[in-house]
């Protein structure tokens, strides 16, 4: 990363990072590998940070910001309660990133101004170079790498080249946010706002929508250790770490681009040029699960609590319905409970998915992912074209006509199918494992990648 841009190193730590042993040994990792490089370190004390910004905020402006949906401003509401004790780390969220992008424009305002500006995390493992910056025009003065699947429906915020009033616009936000024009430019039709949300309104006042994306040569790190195998940690685990790659569950696709960056990179003159950078975007990001990405530490968390009951198969669906919904690629379906009569009277809120390159997204040992297929009743015509396929997670031991019934009362409570009492309505089968998505569902997902920003609020809530 820092001999392609012969970059100088302004490092943020939370002041409690001195007192982290792990955070102490990764500094001077860096160190080691960046030498005279770094300018400097800041251990800065963000607590008081917090607390000194809500106590300067007017009431109005702070009750508008808590009026918001969704988790742009995670920590804020705890941190900000009449009587509350002062704020606390474990409470803390993604607020806090806008407080590295500050002090990361104090310094650039104070040490590098007209400068272009590279922020990223010291948690990245690099498979490549990253690109020198004359091969990125600085007329576009932001530049966002692009792994097809990590925008959550604004752009990726975990790395940036900047110029210019880009600077300003993507390390901008706790300033926006605490001088009310955050609030001020928020639209009215966003129900659901997260950092990558909040970014891209931050780009488009700043006349900088949509970014150029490039290549994901990077993808975030971790260390397994003994939680990684724990059953205490979570059903579905997705922040704990593959030990298989160092890569984080949360991430795969992430993990996924950079190695199909890295394999594109290898087969060019081995330094990047701009035909080459825009050959390796274009190419297609493989399933993270084809490549290596194999969930093993997952895998092994199964224990004798988590045995799948001997209920049976629509019994157990009911009785797991929320989770089951809750996975990436599952249905999220208006219906009360789930698919039985003693589904319990829970209403959960509508949300269809019909993204079929998803198609390995029930991470739990339990668990298992379907393509069910609707049919006209008597007729052998696929009702896809018409948006009536979709994908399921369900228990494992699901199978036959149990399967058929939970599938069609699916699709009968979206509003997919007309109501047939009949399994002719519907097919359902194991996905195609393919070392690469079918040319349209490629085609659906990088075009999600590039929503327009009025488009943006109906993803935001799949993060």
């Amino acid at each position: 990363l820092l001999d392609p841009l012969d970059a100088v190193v302004y490092v943020y730590a939370p002041k409690r990072a001195r007192l982290d042993p792990s955070a102490v040994a990764g500094l001077e990792e860096l160190r080691r590998h960046a030498g005279d490089r770094i300018a400097r370190v800041d251990f800065f004390d963000e607590d008081a940070s917090l607390a000194a910004a809500v106590r300067r905020l007017p009431v109005d402006v702070l009750g508008r910001l808590l009026a918001v949906a969704g988790n742009w401003l995670g920590g804020l509401t705890v941190n900000s309660s009449v009587g509350a004790a002062p704020a606390k780390f474990a409470a803390k969220g993604e607020l806090f990133n806008y407080v590295q992008h500050d002090r990361c424009l104090r310094f650039y305002h104070q040490h590098f101004v007209g400068r272009p500006v590279i922020y990223t995390r010291t948690d990245f493992q690099w498979l490549c170079p990253h690109p020198p910056l004359h091969t990125l025009s600085v007329e576009r003065q932001v530049w966002i790498p692009d792994s097809g699947w990590d925008d959550y429906g604004g752009f990726y915020d975990n790395h940036a080249v900047l110029w210019g009033s880009g600077i300003e616009a993507f390390l901008g936000g706790w300033r926006q946010i605490f001088d009310g024009r955050a609030v001020r430019s928020l639209r009215s039709d966003l129900t659901w706002v997260n950092p990558e949300t909040f970014l891209a309104m931050r780009l488009e006042v700043a006349g900088l929508f949509p970014p150029q994306r490039y290549v994901q040569c990077a993808f975030r790190t971790c260390t397994p250790d003994s939680s990684s195998t724990s059953a205490t940690v979570g059903k579905w685990g997705r922040s704990l770490c593959d030990s298989g790659t160092g890569a984080r569950f949360e991430y795969p696709w992430e993990w996924a681009a950079s190695q199909a960056t890295m394999a594109c990179f290898s087969e060019g003159p081995g330094r990047w040029t701009r035909p080459l950078l825009q050959r390796c975007l274009d190419a297609p990001v493989p399933f993270p699960e084809d490549i290596g990405f194999s969930y093993a530490a997952l895998a092994g968390a199964a224990s004798a609590e988590e045995a799948p009951p001997a209920a049976g198969c629509v019994p157990r669906f009911n009785a797991e319905f929320a989770a089951l919904a809750a996975v990436s690629g599952a249905a999220v379906l208006p219906v009360v409970g789930g698919v039985g009569d003693e589904g319990g009277g829970q209403v959960h809120p509508p949300r269809w998915s019909r993204l079929r390159e998803q198609q390995y997204e029930c991470r739990h040992l339990g668990h298992r992912y379907v393509h069910v297929r609707l049919r006209a009743a008597h007729s052998s015509e696929e009702q896809e074209v018409s948006g009536r396929g979709f994908g399921l997670c369900v228990p494992v031991e699901c199978a036959g006509e149990d399967m058929g019934v939970i599938a069609l009362r699916c699709a009968e409570a979206a509003g997919l199918s007309p109501g047939a009492a009949s399994g002719e309505w519907v097919e359902v089968q194991d996905p195609p494992r393919t070392a690469l998505p079918p040319p349209s569902d490629r085609a659906g997902k990088w075009a999600r990648a590039r929503l327009d920003g009025r488009q943006v609020a109906n993803l935001s809530q799949h993060r």
